[in-house]
């Protein structure tokens, strides 16, 4: 590899959409990218032209990374795997290649680095919150900046381009549509063990959802329609038995991607899912199902436009659903405005920047990194 190569390892499907468009940026600015993306990463950098060598643990790694020699710098992001990110972290300080580990969520902050390390050298974190939370772990990270993320911006534009969010009807005449995100809980452990941490799963939030919904369908006398939207790595297998036709409900399972879900969606309901911020973030009303829940959630709390439900009775699900849609008009600029205060838009040039300073530029100086947009 030359020295205007950069190493980015995408191992999950957020880290890949958050990295596109620094991936993007960096091509402009004369780097070359070298992208190793695991299967839940593929699909990702597939839709949106991101090319990369196919990879599914750090051993099929190696030969690329033997052929890196020393790159200008290692973007990766952080998982509950944080064994397998730790080994491209021990790579990177071995080859003398500065490394940054990206934090795009606020939940499992933890879980995300080994007790004793390897650690990447320094870390990009999505938000002021998130930030105060990896310093409170107390780990020898090095600086810990608030980048945001570029999820958030490329959203906007490939929303607008699939024609804009659903505040008009849905597919059919008088219904609406509602889409509910899924979040497996076997990627933390059982539900036994999702439940006994957090006071529900994803199975108690559905379940209060469609109940909500389904309530507040009969007071309305509306039509509408629910898609599940499954997790990445969810099991579609597992979500056959949530189909059923309530009153006033239909239920199916859709294999839409985020964009098109989004042009479609009146309402977004979920658990802890960063589906729901995304589309709190283009106005879409979003409710948060939690019901009996015994952990906060930065990721929904406080959040303009995103109603949270604790309680388990089925009115307060179907009160904050009709709060959520009467407010969906009133104030959706000044929404939208606050989150992207706190979701700081022109995210990626802010993380190239940080990921060159160590360094300098990719012509060798201090980075001068411009949104590029």
């Amino acid at each position: 590899m030359s020295e205007r190569q950069a190493l980015f390892v995408a191992r999950q499907a957020g880290t890949a959409s958050a990295f596109a468009a620094v991936i993007r940026l960096a091509r402009t600015k004369g780097l070359e990218p070298v992208v190793l993306a695991y299967s839940w990463a593929q699909r990702e950098l597939e839709t949106r032209g991101v090319r990369f060598v196919p990879v599914e643990s750090f051993e099929q790694a190696r030969e690329t990374l033997a052929r890196a020699g020393s790159p200008r710098f290692m973007l990766t992001g952080t998982s509950h795997q944080c064994d397998e990110d730790a080994q491209y972290w021990a790579w990177a300080r071995a080859a003398g290649c500065p490394s940054v580990g990206f934090v795009d969520q606020w939940a499992n902050l933890r879980e995300r680095f080994p007790a004793r390390g390897p650690y990447p050298e320094r870390v990009a974190v999505v938000d002021e919150r998130a930030r105060a939370g990896v310093e409170a772990l107390g780990l020898p990270l090095g600086e810990i900046r608030a980048t945001g993320s570029p999820v958030f911006d490329d959203l906007r534009e490939a929303v607008g381009a699939a024609g804009g969010t659903g505040e008009r009807a849905g597919p059919g005449l008088n219904e609406r549509v509602a889409v509910f995100a899924t979040e497996p809980f076997s990627l933390y452990g059982t539900e036994a063990q999702h439940r006994e941490l957090h006071g529900h799963s994803d199975v108690d939030s559905y379940r209060a959802a469609l109940d909500a919904l389904e309530a507040h369908a009969r007071a309305t006398k509306e039509r509408w329609k629910l898609l599940i939207k499954p997790h990445p790595r969810d099991e579609r297998s597992r979500l056959e038995g949530w189909m059923r036709a309530g009153e006033g409900v239909d239920v199916e399972l859709s294999s839409e991607g985020r964009e098109r879900l989004f042009a479609q969606a009146n309402l977004v309901l979920g658990m802890r899912s960063i589906f729901l911020l995304e589309a709190a973030s283009l106005g879409i009303p979003v409710v948060s199902f939690q019901p009996a829940r015994r952990t906060s959630c930065d990721l929904t709390d406080s959040r303009p436009g995103i109603e949270v439900v604790t309680e388990r009775e089925v009115g307060a699900g179907a009160a904050a659903i009709r709060r959520a849609l009467s407010e969906a008009r009133a104030g959706k600029d000044r929404r939208i405005g606050a989150l992207e205060r706190a979701l700081q838009p022109g995210a990626a040039a802010r993380i190239l920047e940080f990921v060159l300073e160590s360094e300098g530029g990719a012509d060798g100086s201090r980075a001068e990194v411009s949104n590029g947009r």
